[in-house]
């Protein structure tokens, strides 16, 4: 492996990174640190995606938005908008 060859272990590379943010910091480059916190979050895996799990039961409403028509939906999520459009598609006629 490259990286026994060259003698570098994982903490040597985070200090490597860390000095070079150090660097950029006393040469007030900005760009230069950023790229050095990127390079290390993803090293210490903190840009890794949260996992979450969600259940939905009939008692979360979820039969209840089923039955619901597009309509009645588009209603729920943006009133005006649904209001609108009926005005467009069933003008009064007065």
């Amino acid at each position: 492996m490259d990286s026994q060859r060259l003698g570098l272990d994982r903490q040597a590379v985070i200090q490597g990174l860390l000095e070079a943010v150090q660097m950029a910091r006393e040469q007030a480059n900005p760009a230069a640190m950023i790229s050095g916190y990127v390079s290390l979050g993803k090293m210490l895996g903190l840009f890794a995606p949260e996992r979450r799990q969600v259940e939905i039961t009939a008692g979360d409403g979820r039969v209840r938005y089923e039955t619901m028509s597009d309509a009645d939906l588009s209603a729920l999520i943006a009133p005006e908008a649904a209001a609108q459009a009926a005005t467009v598609c069933h003008p009064r006629s007065g």
